[in-house]
């Protein structure tokens, strides 16, 4: 190996090192960070032209984040087909109302003309393209208009910011983007998307006209509907005689994920919007501890690097509850393992000592 490469490997395995001992020597501080080396790549590698919405090599940072999945135009022109796609179905279905209520002969031939013609619009010139988002997501779920969920720049929107902009691993994940728009649009305020993924490179600007958001190709995204969990904690809180109602579930769903610059992308972020969207037990034993005794209030949610952290990243999330008589601050931990894309649990819900 020519001497120059051979340093070129010594200094970045020294740069590795270097980082992962100040990460894990950040326990006292409260800080948290894991080294991670991945490759991008933009391109086919052949002669033929390369589209911006192709990545390489597909690996990184973890990414376990909540928000809302919405969608940009990269350019006028896919804008333009989306409303074209959309007069064209409102064409269609005009048509369609004709032939159901025309008694006359000619009037129901030009409407299955017009559904035949797959065009009925050919002439048309839009001066101004008025998506509604519910008219966007109609088309979405049609297959004559899948074409459009690959022309579409998809968003992740945490606290209402443009955060990351989303890339699907394979095809399924276009499925996963239609569903998770529709429980949007036609529920507003019901659903937050959950998405799993790796974070890559910053976007190319032709991505979404100028938009420069870290990539996350995404393995899985699933919509946590908020009024069914309610539903479902309030059901199991009434047979222990536990008081909990929207309002409760709200405060700690909020107190434990809505943490300064929660990206999903720091384990203890990850570990936080885990626990928050897939440990239910999180919100019975929370209320079993404000509510099921004296008065006493969520204080503190912190994240520690776990003692049974060995070869995997292992992280204790603690709670913090403080007796408003008394002041006396009772604590409990979770274990959660980090290491992978999924996290998962290791300790459930127990008793915590400051050591």
């Amino acid at each position: 190996m020519p001497k120059h490469e051979e340093r070129s490997r010594r200094l970045r395995e020294a740069e590795v090192l270097r980082d992962r001992l100040r990460d894990f020597g950040a326990e006292e501080s409260g800080g948290y960070g894991y080294g991670y080396g991945y490759g991008y790549g933009y391109g086919d590698g052949g002669g033929g032209g390369s589209s911006p919405f192709h990545i390489g090599a597909v690996a990184g940072p973890p990414v376990y984040a909540i928000g809302k999945v919405e969608w940009r135009y990269p350019s006028t022109g896919v804008k333009m087909e989306v409303a074209q796609a959309i007069q064209r179905a409102a064409a269609i279905q005009r048509a369609a109302a004709i032939r159901q209520a025309a008694a006359i002969r000619q009037a129901a031939a030009r409407a299955a003309a017009i559904q035949r013609a797959g065009n009925p619009l050919p002439n048309a010139v839009l001066r101004d393209a008025q998506n509604t988002p519910l008219d966007v997501s109609a088309r979405l779920n049609d297959p004559a208009d899948h074409h459009l969920l690959r022309q579409l720049c998809w968003v992740l929107t945490i606290n209402r910011v443009e955060t990351y902009i989303l890339q699907p691993r394979d095809s399924e994940g276009f499925t996963m983007i239609r569903d998770a728009v529709a429980h949007n649009v036609t529920f507003r305020d019901r659903y937050l998307d959950v998405v799993v993924g790796v974070r890559g490179p910053v976007a190319p600007p032709q991505m979404s006209r100028g938009l420069r958001l870290p990539i996350v190709t995404f393995d899985q995204i699933f919509s946590f509907d908020m009024a069914a969990t309610v539903n479902l904690l309030i059901d199991c809180g009434t047979t222990e005689g536990l008081p909990i109602n929207g309002d409760v579930f709200a405060d700690i769903f909020f107190r434990t994920t809505q943490v300064a610059n929660n990206m999903g992308a720091s384990d203890r972020h990850r570990a936080l919007n885990y626990l928050a969207v897939r440990y239910p037990d999180l919100y019975i034993e929370a209320v079993r501890n404000t509510g099921g005794g004296p008065p006493a209030f969520l204080s503190g949610v912190e994240v520690r690097r776990s003692r049974q952290s060995g070869p995997r990243r292992i992280v204790d999330v603690v709670f913090a509850f403080t007796n408003t008589d008394t002041n006396v601050i009772n604590k409990f931990f979770v274990g959660v393992d980090v290491t992978e894309k999924f996290p998962f649990l290791v300790t459930p819900w127990s008793d915590y000592y400051d050591h």
